[in-house]
């Protein structure tokens, strides 16, 4: 990503649009829609190569016919554009980069939450990496969409643990808790 002069954020990578789609016709086109639904069915794109740890396994099984349509109702709710969408994933690429770490093989899970006033896509990509790792990452991710102004209302996307790391959190939930014991802070066993 570079900023411009101007002060606005560009993806280094210009991804592909809703052109050229065989078989498929797109009434009330969103730009970018197609694209970003590419970008989470294929992290690998941007993410670079999964490692051999699986996924965690999505509440739900999605359904890619439908993703494109669902994304669009939300971010059309928030006004949204999928370009901030995109921006905020290529972000998060980033982030994995500098952090070398490497994605899991698998799906990322996608929820579509519509509750009273809340209306979000939530994308969480399970990431082969420790927990502390993760929260560093996800803490790093809010921070730059805030510093880039990145007008994702509407789309979130997390890093999460991948499959079969139970014990690791529980490995780093001990970790913790003797940390504390040894700084003699009283932890309400």
């Amino acid at each position: 990503m570079m900023v411009m002069d101007n002060g606005t954020a560009e993806p280094f990578i210009k991804y592909p649009f809703d052109e050229g789609i065989s078989g498929e016709e797109w009434h009330d086109r969103m730009p970018g829609l197609l694209a970003l639904t590419r970008m989470l069915r294929y992290p690998e794109f941007v993410f670079g190569e999964a490692s051999e740890r699986e996924a965690r396994e999505p509440d739900e099984v999605i359904d890619w016919d439908q993703v494109p349509h669902e994304i669009r109702r939300y971010l059309e709710y928030w006004d949204t554009g999928c370009g901030a969408a995109m921006l905020l994933i290529e972000v998060a690429a980033n982030i994995v980069r500098r952090h070398g770490a490497r994605i899991c093989r698998g799906d990322p899970s996608i929820e579509f939450m519509w509750e009273d006033d809340t209306m979000t896509v939530i994308v969480d990509l399970s990431i082969d990496a420790p927990c502390e790792t993760i929260s560093e990452m996800n803490r790093e991710l809010c921070s730059m969409a805030l510093f880039l102004d990145i007008p994702h209302r509407g789309f979130s996307f997390y890093f999460t643990v991948g499959e079969g790391a139970e014990a690791e959190v529980e490995a780093s939930l001990e970790r913790e808790l003797e940390r504390h014991r040894a700084l003699g802070l009283d932890i309400g066993d």
